[in-house]
């Protein structure tokens, strides 16, 4: 069953942050990688503390009736931010299924708070700080895709500070920590090398693997 005030409340404040996007990226003032990202980040901070108000179910249904938004804004034109960007990517259709598929999994909340933040923060943060560099970063390039050492060192460092926030505020003894220095460097190179958004899957999901069959 789902409950109509509790999931108002969920997604009125993403509907809010999309519009003012919208506005933003209409001045020119934050349009392509930079607009994406930053819905990106926020979307995924709040969606992160669902649980708070709302069952896994809801989580799912909500998350799904996005993913659908998201096809209809590509083809409308009603929204631009985060559909402009230069490369080829379906991350923005990702993940709004991705974290269906985390809430459909998580055993606790904690459980999907934590993946939904390593989705949320790092790979967004990775672009933002790594664009921020412009022609001082240190690129390279895997496969067809250009890659700075800022942004990577930022999603591992980023990565790693949820974790431990987690673990030590938070009492998260569920892993050690030699085994979340492991996963964030494997979620580094899964970064790395995943293309056309498929790490916004691959990523969470394998850490809510890990987290629920423990």
């Amino acid at each position: 069953m789902i409950r109509i005030l509790p999931s108002l409340i969920a997604v009125i404040p993403l509907f809010a942050f999309g519009l003012v996007a919208e506005q933003l990226w209409r001045k020119k003032i934050m349009q392509g990688e930079l607009g994406r990202k930053l819905v990106h980040i926020l979307f995924g901070i709040w969606i992160a503390f669902w649980p708070l108000f709302i069952s896994f179910n809801e989580i799912v249904f909500l998350c799904i009736l996005m993913f659908f938004g998201t096809l209809l804004f590509r083809f409308l034109p009603l929204i631009h931010v985060g559909y402009d960007v230069p490369r080829k990517t379906i991350g923005q259709y990702i993940y709004p299924l991705s974290i269906a598929i985390l809430a459909f999994l998580a055993r606790e909340n904690w459980q999907f708070t934590l993946a939904v933040l390593v989705l949320a923060i790092p790979d967004g943060m990775a672009a933002i700080i790594g664009g921020h560099f412009g022609k001082k970063a240190i690129m390279y390039r895997v496969y067809n895709h250009t890659k700075t050492v800022q942004g990577t060192a930022s999603y591992f460092l980023l990565t790693m500070a949820i974790f431990t926030i987690f673990k030590t505020i938070g009492d998260f003894d569920v892993l050690s920590w030699i085994s979340i220095f492991v996963f964030t460097g494997i979620a580094t190179l899964l970064e790395n090398v995943l293309a056309y958004g498929l790490d916004n899957l691959v990523i969470p999901v394998a850490l809510m693997a890990v987290l629920r069959f423990l």
